[in-house]
Parts: C-alpha cells; structure tokens; sequence
C-alpha cells in the first residue's frame, strides 16, 4: 500500500531483521500510517501500527517510536 521506509529492501536485511517499517494509507486530513510488519511472501504478520500526523509529529521520532512500541506490547510482541 506504502513504501518501506526501513531497513532498504535487501536479502540480507531481510534475513538479518526478519521485519519491516511501511509507511501505509495517507487520509485525506494528511496523516498517514506506519506499520511494522514480519518479512513474508507477499506480506508478513503486522507486529504494529501507529497514525503519524506529519505536522505534530515532525522532528518527534521517539513519539513514533514510543507509540509503535506499545502497540507491539499490546499484541504481545513485546
């Protein structure tokens, strides 16, 4: 639906990390969506997901982060 955004789409970062960073859907109020996913054939189980609003969230990584990392916690990734 997105583009990766992290590790850059290699063999051997797929193997290394067994995850990916998307970023998914943009809605029309111009947040968009971020995913972590398991690498798989053609798309993995998502560990997490989190809305990022491009003017609240700019410059605030560890928000992002902090919010994909409790969504992982609640499903148990964690």
């Amino acid at each position: 639906m997105g583009r990766r955004l992290f590790p850059p789409k290699t063999s051997k970062n797929d193997t290394k990390l067994g995850f990916r960073v998307d970023q998914g859907k943009w809605f029309a109020d111009g947040n968009f969506g971020i995913a972590v996913q398991k690498n798989g054939k053609p798309h993995g189980a998502v560990m997490a997901t989190t809305i990022v609003n491009p003017k609240k969230d700019k410059g605030e990584v560890e928000g992002v982060v902090d919010r994909l990392s409790e969504d992982a916690k609640r499903k148990g990734y964690l």
